[in-house]
């Protein structure tokens, strides 16, 4: 009963009190035995990924809605009926009995009713042949569903929100300073990512493996490794890294150049930067510094025209990471694009006027969405005929067990013959 207990403890906090999934479970789950966490963790993770199917399905039998914090009780519940492999009568008793400690006898018979209602009646059975449906049952709200459709196709946007709510793999980038990826891979507990030949994939805890506590292996997905890799720096090279905390970009580059030359990692919030700087100690490179301020305006705190390859991983909608951000899905809104797309405008305009005659610019998003990815790059292009497009890459997540991320490869004209 105790690890349901923090479980709910902790959905309560994201839901009723909108706080982070990921900060909300590294605070919450520091006093908790280590052998709980995972358990809790997948808890708290599938109800964000199910939320609104699940309470369709016990909403049925409901005539008045109870409380959101009962409500939200009962949504718990029904992620164990329908997601877990324990029998049905097991997951109602310890819920009953759970509920008579976090509210009253009169909610537990209440929701002991709603159980047992659910389970006579068996999962609901819908047709996933509209947006309504594909957004009902894989729990992502239907202005996402529409906005895929639109861009991409139906069915494109069907496979993508039901890989949102699939079990993946977790990607790590291998420090070559330290290790080849291909003794990574003499262990069982890895295979090799199709994107980055420095990535490889694990469905463990990576926080549990050793290669991860020796600092050999460093959490990053598969498509998060390729901005840095695009930009291609070279030892002795200046770089600028925009909007760069936690720092696992800069980790990157100052890994690919040896140490040698100079980055600087950029960013609005000087709390973060403080994780950058750590992770620089940590990874043992002197050749990154951090510089706190608004990206765009990035011209104001350093010369313009100065650097070899500048990075632009902009903040974003998101909707590229919803798998292992499902509360995303619940945060974002449409409104937040339209000023989301005037501030990567803005820092990718600022970000232009960084690079040096012949230097290279890399735009990247985790999103998928052709507001903030292809059309605003085509936008930049039309107003900066100084560059040139030579590469870009929408990868869509169901296709490559990675992030859904788009890139754009952009070069300065005197570098084009």
């Amino acid at each position: 009963m105790k690890s349901r207990k923090t479980a709910f403890q902790l959905l309560c906090r994201v839901f009723l009190k909108g706080e982070y999934a990921s900060l909300t479970l590294r605070s919450g789950l520091k006093n908790v035995e280590v052998k709980q966490r995972p358990l809790i963790t997948r808890r708290v993770y599938t109800l964000l990924q199910h939320q609104m199917w699940v309470r369709a399905n016990w909403q049925r039998f409901v005539a008045k809605m109870p409380s959101d914090k009962v409500s939200l009780f009962l949504d718990f519940c029904l992620s164990q009926l329908f997601y877990e492999s324990q029998p049905d009568y097991a997951v109602v008793s310890a819920n009953v009995e759970l509920a008579k400690t976090l509210f009253d006898a009169q909610t537990a018979a209440f929701v002991n009713a709603v159980l047992k209602k659910v389970i006579a009646a068996g999962a609901m059975e819908i047709p996933l042949d509209t947006t309504k449906t594909v957004s009902l049952y894989t729990s992502h709200p239907l202005w996402i569903i529409e906005l895929w459709s639109a861009h991409y196709s139906f069915e494109k946007a069907k496979a993508m929100a039901l890989f949102d709510n699939e079990v993946k793999p977790q990607g790590l980038r291998v420090d070559t300073r330290k290790i080849t990826r291909q003794e990574v891979l003499q262990s069982s507990e890895y295979e090799a990512g199709s994107l980055s030949p420095l990535c490889v994939l694990t469905s463990k805890n990576p926080l549990l493996l050793d290669l991860v506590k020796e600092k050999k292996l460093f959490v990053q997905d598969q498509a998060s490794q390729l901005p840095m890799l695009w930009l291609s720096p070279k030892p002795g090279q200046r770089i600028l890294d925009l909007c760069a905390a936690p720092g696992t970009k800069s980790i990157q580059a100052g890994i690919l150049m040896a140490d040698q030359g100079e980055i600087i990692a950029m960013d609005i919030n000087e709390k973060r930067l403080e994780l950058v700087k750590q992770s620089a100690m940590e990874a043992e490179l002197s050749c990154i510094q951090t510089l706190c301020g608004d990206a765009t305006k990035v011209y104001e705190f350093l010369p313009p025209a100065f650097f070899d390859g500048v990075l632009a991983d902009v903040p974003c909608s998101g909707l590229g990471v919803l798998g292992h951000k499902p509360d995303l899905r619940y945060r974002i809104s449409p409104e937040d694009i339209d000023s989301l797309v005037h501030l990567q405008s803005e820092i990718l305009a600022a970000a232009g006027r960084m690079v040096k005659h012949g230097g290279t610019l890399v735009y990247s998003t985790c999103t998928i969405n052709k507001k903030e990815n292809q059309r605003q790059v085509q936008a930049f292009l039309s107003a900066h005929p100084d560059f040139v497009l030579i590469e870009e890459l929408q990868l869509f997540a169901d296709e490559r067990e990675c992030d859904g991320f788009y890139l754009a490869k952009l070069l300065h004209r005197a570098k084009i013959n």
